[in-house]
């Protein structure tokens, strides 16, 4: 079991790639925002690219918000006062997150261009990576342990203790 576990752990470093992961983290992606007001737009554009951002990193998050969405948008978000598609994603002014959520479960592989430019993807990005992360490594302790809580059929006389070696004699002569 131990030398199973240790070559799995050398396939997963092996295939372990740092440029894959930048390059889907620069990975362009536009998304959409419909609103019926040049105002709500201009507040939904806010809350995506907020004003403490830097004007390079504020300029780069402007360029994935497309105005009135369209089909070149992965990501269409939809002011909750008006009607949208099924598609689309309804952002509520009162619980933005939720929205956030949504669309980061529907498209988990957008999450990381989409924290990288976007503030408010960042946070519940990362607990979703860390999450997921916490729940392949109890997994794989389990896995490990599980010959130390379940003992073999081998470990049944030594379980037995004393009574077995008294029995030996019987068996086998």
């Amino acid at each position: 079991m131990p030398l199973v576990v240790l070559r799995q752990i050398k396939h997963a470093l092996s295939t372990l790639n740092p440029r894959e992961l930048r390059q889907e983290a620069e990975r362009p992606v536009r998304v959409g925002i419909v609103a019926p007001s040049a105002d709500v737009l201009g507040q939904m554009e806010s809350y995506f690219a907020p004003a403490n951002y830097s004007p390079k990193r504020r300029a780069e998050a402007m360029r994935m918000l497309v105005r009135g969405g369209g089909p070149s948008c992965a990501v269409e978000i939809y002011d909750s006062s008006i009607l949208r598609p099924a598609s689309a994603f309804s952002l509520d002014p009162e619980s933005p997150d939720s929205c956030i959520r949504k669309v980061l479960r529907a498209h988990p592989e957008l999450t990381l261009p989409l924290a990288r430019r976007l503030y408010p993807f960042r946070k519940p990005a990362a607990h979703r990576v860390i999450r997921s992360i916490a729940k392949e490594n109890a997994l794989f302790c389990l896995a490990t342990a599980i010959p130390d809580v379940i003992p073999s059929l081998a470990m049944i006389p030594w379980a037995v203790g004393g009574r077995w070696v008294n029995l030996l004699p019987i068996l086998f002569f």
